[in-house]
């Protein structure tokens, strides 16, 4: 059977282990609709990896558990047509035996035809980001970082404290990065923004942190963030800071007036801030950059 509206499939299970009848079944299903599925999500159920294979070449996006066993690179490297994939790093043992060599093996193989525009991963430590080469990130126009444990040290503001891929974001250079996403994070995670060089981000529009909870203070913050609006190559660039994951306060940093100026990139920021589920509206306080 064929469903010709059918453009996302969104896999889970219940507490059995699938058969191999069910994984042919699911790769029927994904092989019947090759060609207009758009996006396949497992979650962070690796036990469903085995399916992909019925994915078509083509799909556009893909929402995975990092799984070293099932060679998450092979598999993934076929599917030439790739624009958005979101990783769940933090969900197997990646992030407590940091054998990473899976990963960064995917990573590599964007340097080797893959024209990926998207990444977003969830519950990223300090040694997955560290894997971010340059060349993995040049070509991307989003970048979604869900963090882990990078800020669980002193909220005082040391550069030598920053980890070593927060840190390092002020040096990358990324010339086709529209959006900058920094979910769950502390202060510690935005403060290599104070140093990021104007020409590092040339295309940069769009940055949204969300605070894992209301850090002491921000005016600091706020100012940095100024300061990046001012010098940014896009006069458009806007800065939103969410207060606490579970908080509906925002802080909005840009160039145009609150209220009726509102524009495009404004209701993009709020389809971000709304998309984890934490709430269903947020209240904006506007900072207006002259």
């Amino acid at each position: 059977m064929k469903l010709p509206r059918l453009h996302t499939v969104v896999l889970s299970r219940d507490s059995n282990q699938p058969t191999n009848a069910t994984f042919e079944a699911l790769r029927s299903l994904l092989r019947a609709h090759s060609g207009q599925l758009r996006c396949v999500s497992l979650g962070v159920d690796k036990t469903l990896f085995p399916v992909l294979s019925g994915c078509s070449e083509d799909l556009h996006r893909l929402e995975v558990p990092a799984v070293k066993r099932a060679g998450m690179a092979a598999v993934l490297q076929r599917l030439r047509g790739l624009k958005e994939l979101r990783i769940y790093v933090g969900t197997n043992s990646y992030r407590t035996d940091s054998k990473l060599t899976d990963f960064i093996e995917f990573l590599d193989s964007w340097r080797r035809g893959f024209q990926l525009e998207r990444l977003e991963l969830r519950m990223a430590d300090d040694e997955t980001l560290g894997a971010l080469a340059p060349d993995h990130l040049a070509g991307l126009r989003h970048l979604d970082l869900g963090l882990y444990g990078v800020d669980s040290r002193s909220y005082r503001y040391d550069p030598e404290d920053l980890p070593p891929s927060l840190s390092a974001l002020k040096d990358l250079h990324l010339p086709r990065l529209r959006s900058l996403v920094l979910r769950y994070a502390g202060l510690r995670s935005i403060r290599s923004f104070r140093d990021i060089s104007a020409a590092n981000i040339p295309a940069l529009e769009l940055v949204v942190v969300v605070f894992t909870d209301y850090p002491a203070g921000i005016v600091g913050e706020v100012k940095m963030f100024e300061e990046l609006v001012r010098r940014a190559p896009m006069a458009s660039l806007h800065v939103n800071m969410r207060m606490a994951k579970w908080s509906d306060e925002v802080v909005r940093i840009c160039r145009h007036p609150g209220g009726a100026n509102e524009c495009g990139l404004c209701a993009e920021a709020e389809a971000l801030l709304l998309a984890d589920g934490m709430s269903d509206a947020i209240e904006v306080e506007h900072v207006e950059v002259l």
